[in-house]
């Protein structure tokens, strides 16, 4: 008999690891891990055919094929082939996050403890590539350490998470050095990111923001600003002074990443409703390295340094402005999706644990941050963490409106649990995720 829970973690493992492997040793290992996904669903259809299990999946499926036919015959700004590819891209993170939403897997002890010394083993390996000075020649880029970093803490935080609700005071301390190690990166976001974490993890607790106060505001504000600040070099660099009146070949991305998005806001101007469709715009599948798409010339981007033909290597260089080949519908439904999944969160906090609602929040925090500076969404880095974000809510998927209802409107009970309701969600009966 075919065990989805189990087959999923050995899939969630290999995901963990892929993270180390897709940036430069093995470049198709997150779409390989997309492979193992679709067969596993492919299986479990065939098997069991629980076709209501995946409505989610076949929701956002329909809504790329729309995007995929629109592309292909109304517009004509690339290939068939390009595309496809694109359409594949697109997708990947979505099936991540509802092949864990859909199965809604439980680990057990064992396999918990598997996810932490891996975890831990991983970031031994991210110290030896630091202390070799080897990190860009197995990771790329240096900043593809502090996204395995945060991944692996979120992970970590996760699976040290006991039955009662608790976390050992040991696993917390591993959890921060985990944290710690990534700030070997120096990458300003990675930076935000810690603050966000500490909030979390050492301030926030369940219903302090139910009341609004002054010392709420000024906690909410404390933490904007300290991200700023750890920021504002990058954000100053990158969207504002730039490299002033020097030109510099190696840090060019000063010039296509707000070309980019200028470019993103001229597109939807003129295609406001679906875009310009895939494999369009700033996207691996509108590079050369696929097919250059029509767009850039267009709009005259082709004569920007990083976005032409002869340079393209900035195009990927942030995943928002890929928005403009879905248009507002598209922007929409992207917002859409990120709400519910929050709504579901809420429901982990109220009746669950606050340690998986925080990973959860934090999940959401870390894909909206390194979007900002690159594709992570579609790559590794960010399917690892729509599988884990997607396995977080997936107790609740099954849930009521009159159990949401009675969920969210009880009362807390020590900071951390609800207490009893009358009414239970469906299926909760494992703590352990």
């Amino acid at each position: 008999m075919l065990s989805l829970s189990r087959a999923y973690f050995w899939i969630f493992i290999y995901m963990l690891l892929a993270q180390i492997l897709a940036p430069a040793l093995f470049k198709s290992a997150d779409e390989l891990g997309v492979l193992f996904m679709a067969m596993l669903i492919a299986l479990d259809l065939a098997i069991n055919r629980d076709f209501k299990r995946y409505l989610g999946l076949f929701g956002v499926v329909a809504v790329m094929t729309v995007y995929a036919v629109y592309s292909i015959v109304v517009l004509d700004f690339n290939t068939p082939k390009a595309i496809l590819l694109d359409f594949v891209i697109e997708l990947k993170p979505f099936v991540a996050f509802f092949i864990g939403y859909s199965i809604k897997p439980q680990f057990k002890p064992w396999e918990l403890q598997v996810l932490k010394g891996t975890t831990r083993a991983i970031i031994m390996l991210l110290i030896l590539l630091f202390v070799t000075s080897t990190v860009e020649d197995v990771l790329f880029h240096v900043a593809y350490f502090g996204s395995v970093a945060f991944t692996c803490f979120l992970i970590h935080l996760l699976a040290s998470v006991r039955r009662d609700g608790t976390i050992a005071r040991s696993d917390i301390y591993c959890a921060l050095g985990i944290l710690a190690v990534g700030l070997l990166c120096t990458r300003s976001k990675y930076y935000g990111e810690v603050v966000i974490s500490l909030f979390m993890l050492l301030i926030y607790k369940p219903g302090m923001f139910r009341k609004i106060s002054a010392k709420q505001v000024g906690i909410v504000v404390a933490v904007i600003v300290a991200v700023l600040i750890v920021s504002w070099s990058k954000i100053n660099y990158y969207f504002l002074t730039g490299n002033g009146d020097t030109f510099d070949a190696d840090t060019a991305q000063t010039f296509a990443r707000p070309a980019l998005l200028l470019g993103m806001f001229m597109i939807l101007c003129d295609y406001p409703l679906l875009g310009s469709g895939l494999a369009s715009y700033a996207t691996y599948a509108s590079t050369p390295s696929v097919n250059y798409s029509a767009v850039y010339a267009q709009y005259d981007l082709n004569k920007v340094f990083g976005l032409s033909e002869q340079y393209p290597n900035f195009i990927c260089d942030t995943f928002y402005a890929s928005f403009a080949q879905f248009g507002l519908i598209g922007i929409a439904l992207f917002i859409y999706f990120f709400v519910w999944v929050f709504q579901k969160l809420r429901l982990v906090l109220h009746r669950e644990n606050r340690y998986y609602f925080m990973v959860g929040v934090l999940t959401i925090v870390t894909i909206m941050i390194e979007n900002v500076g690159g594709t992570f969404f579609t790559q590794a880095g960010g399917l690892i963490t729509m599988l884990l974000l997607g396995q977080i809510v997936a107790p609740f998927r099954n849930i009521s409106t009159e159990e949401r209802k009675a969920a969210l409107t009880g009362l807390y009970e020590q900071g951390c649990h609800r207490q009893e309701l009358k009414v239970q969600p469906k299926e909760i009966t494992n703590k352990t995720t």
